[in-house]
C-alpha cells in the first residue's frame, strides 16, 4: 500500500468512529480518485478557507489530536504519495507548534497554573505524534487508528502523575477548571495572560517559559 492510500484509509476510519459523516464522505471520494485516477486535487482542495478541513476540533483531547496528526500526514503524502516515507521530512511538516504545556500566569506577580485538561494535551502531543511517525514509516496508520480508538496510547515515560509532579516542582499550580484565570488568586490583578511553558531535562525535568510569552512585570519565578 501506499503513504497516501494508507493515510487517506487511515482518517476515512478515525472519521467514521468519530461521526463525522461529511468529513468521511469527501475522505472516500479521496480513496476512489486516488485508485481510479492517481488524483490527489480533490484532497488537496479540502484545506484552507472556512468550514475547510482545518476547521474541524474535537472535545476528546486523545482523538483531536490524534485527528490533528493525522490530518498533516494526510496532507504530507498528498505531496509525496507513492515514494518510501521519509519520516524526518514528515516530522518536520508537522512542526512543533503545541508542544509546550499551555496554562495561564499572572503577569504582576507571576502565579502560574495548568489545568489537568491541559497536562493531558502536552502528553497527548507527544505520545500520538511519536506513534504517527512510527506507523507511517511502516504504511500502518490504518491499522493504528483502529487500536488507538479501541485504546488509548501510553508511554510509561510520560504519565499524568509524571508531568503534574514536574509542573509542581517548577513552580507552577494544578487546578481541574480550564477557565480564565481572573482575577489572580495570589495578588488579585487581573493582568493575566495565556502562557506556555517548555520542559527541559537539566539535571531532572523541570517546566521553563518559553520564549514567545508576554513579559512579567516583575522578576517573579
Amino acid at each position: 500500500m501506499h503513504p497516501y492510500s494508507d493515510a487517506l484509509n487511515a482518517m476515512q476510519d478515525l472519521l467514521s468512529r468519530l461521526g463525522e459523516q461529511r468529513w468521511r464522505s469527501w475522505i472516500a471520494q479521496d480513496v476512489d480518485e486516488w485508485e481510479s485516477h492517481r488524483s490527489v486535487r480533490h484532497h488537496l482542495s479540502a484545506y484552507g478557507g472556512m468550514g475547510s478541513f482545518n476547521d474541524i476540533a474535537f472535545e476528546d483531547v486523545w482523538l483531536g489530536t490524534l485527528f490533528d496528526d493525522l490530518k498533516s500526514a494526510c496532507y504530507y503524502f498528498a505531496h509525496h504519495p507513492t515514494g518510501k516515507p521519509d519520516i524526518r521530512a514528515l516530522e518536520s511538516s508537522m512542526g512543533s507548534d503545541g508542544f509546550t504545556l499551555s496554562g495561564w500566569r499572572c503577569l504582576a506577580c507571576g502565579y502560574g497554573v495548568v489545568s489537568h485538561r491541559d497536562i493531558d494535551y502536552f502528553i497527548a502531543r507527544r505520545v500520538i505524534r511519536q506513534r504517527i511517525l512510527a506507523e507511517a514509516e511502516h504504511t500502518r496508520l490504518q491499522e493504528f487508528v483502529g487500536s488507538a480508538v479501541r485504546s488509548r496510547p501510553s508511554d510509561a515515560a510520560l504519565t499524568s502523575a509524571k508531568v503534574a509532579d514536574w509542573a509542581t516542582r517548577s513552580g507552577l499550580h494544578i487546578r481541574q477548571s480550564k477557565d480564565w484565570l481572573r482575577p489572580c488568586p495570589s495578588c488579585g490583578s487581573d493582568d493575566t495572560a495565556v502562557y506556555r511553558w517548555l520542559l527541559v531535562d537539566e539535571g531532572g525535568h523541570r517546566f521553563v517559559p518559553s520564549h514567545d510569552n508576554l513579559p512579567l512585570q516583575t522578576r517573579a519565578a
